[in-house]
């Protein structure tokens, strides 16, 4: 309609939905006669980011996670709400500002960064249980970091996390600087893929580092209160998002052999800009 949207919907895993003043969703756009809207260059279903004030949306309470529980991923809904044209983000290819931040999806390399500070955490949290006194009567306790599957895990995981930071790092100062750059232009393809590759990289490596550390300190570790307990919980519930899917690596393997070549995959659809 004329000046914005109506929109319908509902939207799953709004993490920080109980403390945000906004909220917002992807929404297709229908036509007064609900019939869809197509975009007109490559007839695919149009589709707009709507911002919502929260005060306009209703939270469901359906966030009850292995771990992450803090994160109050809530499904929300909001129901026939105007949204004006000044609450609609950026269309697909689009960019609402033109500094080098805003050129590519630097903001999904989140989960890399959380992986990275789980393993580190839960690293830390196996050697302080290694220092502590020996619980009385307890023979797991009192052999903790003596034995050599220990040293061997602490060792393996360091490696791990360190190779998944090293290039998150490397992946995003690469494309900072093709984004900075005024004569490549828009980010593209080749670079999408490498953010891509990291964070698909970055998450199971920590992942793997975690069970390393947390199998090997046995019972000790998996009480409510032990730091190592909330770090298991924590990756496995994070590394089940669809960004960390075993399937991209496939789409990531197929630009590498074709680089988007005629018949190629279409990496845009895997991590858009």
């Amino acid at each position: 309609m004329a000046g914005g949207y109506r929109v319908t919907g509902r939207w799953p895993f709004a993490s920080g939905s109980p403390h945000a003043s906004l909220l917002a969703g992807p929404a297709l756009v229908h036509a007064a006669d609900d019939t869809p809207v197509v975009t007109p260059d490559a007839g695919q279903p149009s589709l707009v980011l709507a911002y919502f004030p929260a005060a306009r949306t209703r939270i469901l309470p359906t966030w009850d996670g292995l771990g992450l529980r803090g994160a109050g991923s809530h499904d929300f809904v909001v129901d026939d709400v105007f949204v004006p044209d000044r609450h609609i983000g950026a269309g697909r290819g689009e960019r609402p500002y033109p500094g080098p931040l805003y050129q590519a999806p630097f903001v999904l390399m989140a989960h890399a960064a959380h992986a990275v500070g789980s393993a580190r955490t839960a690293i830390a949290a196996f050697i302080a249980l290694t220092r502590r006194p020996p619980v009385p009567g307890s023979p797991r306790q009192s052999t903790l970091a003596k034995q050599q599957l220990q040293p061997i895990a602490v060792g393996k995981a360091d490696a791990l996390v360190r190779a998944a930071r090293a290039f998150a790092w490397d992946a995003t100062a690469r494309v900072y600087a093709a984004a900075e750059n005024p004569d490549t232009g828009a980010v593209g393809m080749e670079w999408r893929a490498l953010l891509a590759e990291a964070i698909s990289f970055a998450v199971p490596a920590c992942q793997q580092a975690v069970d390393l550390v947390f199998e090997a300190a046995g019972a000790g570790g998996v009480s409510r209160n032990e730091p190592l307990e909330r770090c298991f919980r924590d990756m496995h519930t994070a590394a089940q998002h669809i960004i960390i899917h075993e399937s991209r690596h496939e789409v990531i393997g197929q630009y590498h052999l074709t680089r988007d070549q005629p018949g190629g995959p279409v990496i845009a659809g895997l991590f858009p800009l």
